[in-house]
């Protein structure tokens, strides 16, 4: 009896001892993740500013030579200036769409219900303003589902999907896209669907990858960041994203949330 309780107590005191090794290696892990993520702050910060400056004096001064002194560059150097002012348009963009994939990993999320229809109407006059008045026709099937999600992370995502979908329409024809809602078991998908190249199965979940590019810089300018955050802003509000597409007939992305918890 007395050697089954010093079992006991022996057994009792090893897991107090783990519980404490778990409870320092758990303190160690959460100071080292504040560390990285003050480090990835700062290089947020130096991105944002120590990068884009010199970015920003480079297009400045090409563009300077573009509108001063063109009669003294001839054909080929107006070619390598405005070169020169392209690139550095995509690096700003690319920055530009690096930083937003970084915040979304690191801004505090706090859902709660909202009607979507008011951020998707600015999106798609952002989108359309984007692609052309003859280029876009945006049709939003409204009233749209209420959904559980952050406002600015949810105009983000939607704002990415009608750009990809105005941008990525057959040559000569203008992009042609719906927006709607579905309801089901207490989620929310809204479906952003057009007309346009399509994508072919293989591809489909390779391109909600970061850099995940299909097309050259020539047929359709992008940086391959856009659908990466779209899914991390989709994560980020705890749902998630997809796409159903058939290769020239066009894609169907949808993005699933939550649907809000009726009033008590």
């Amino acid at each position: 009896m007395r050697a089954a309780r010093v079992r006991a107590e022996a057994g009792e005191a090893e897991v107090r001892r783990l519980n404490r090794d778990l409870e320092r290696m758990v303190a160690e892990r959460t100071a080292d993740l504040e560390v990285a993520n003050t480090q990835l702050e700062a290089f947020a910060y130096t991105v944002s500013h120590d990068l884009r400056a010199p970015l920003r004096g480079m297009e400045g001064f090409a563009r300077i030579l573009l509108d001063d002194f063109a009669d003294g560059l001839g054909p080929k150097g107006k070619r390598h200036a405005e070169r020169i002012v392209a690139a550095a348009q995509r690096m700003e963009a690319l920055i530009s769409d690096l930083l937003t994939f970084s915040r979304l990993q690191r801004i505090d999320v706090s859902l709660r219900a909202i009607d979507p229809t008011g951020i998707v109407r600015t999106a798609a006059n952002e989108a359309h303003a984007l692609a052309g008045p003859e280029d876009a026709i945006i049709r939003i099937d409204e009233p749209l589902p209420k959904v559980a999600a952050e406002p600015t992370v949810l105009k983000q995502v939607v704002g990415n999907l009608l750009t990809n979908a105005v941008k990525f329409r057959k040559d000569g024809e203008p992009a042609q896209v719906r927006v709607w809602g579905q309801e089901f078991d207490g989620h929310v998908r809204l479906w952003v669907e057009d007309q346009g190249i399509g994508i072919a199965p293989e591809h489909q979940e390779r391109i909600f990858g970061t850099f995940e590019r299909l097309h050259g810089q020539e047929a359709y300018p992008g940086n391959g960041i856009g659908l990466a955050i779209v899914k991390a802003g989709a994560e980020r509000m705890g749902g998630r994203a997809g796409v159903e597409s058939t290769p020239e007939a066009g894609a169907r992305f949808w993005v699933e949330l939550a649907a809000p918890k009726p009033a008590a």
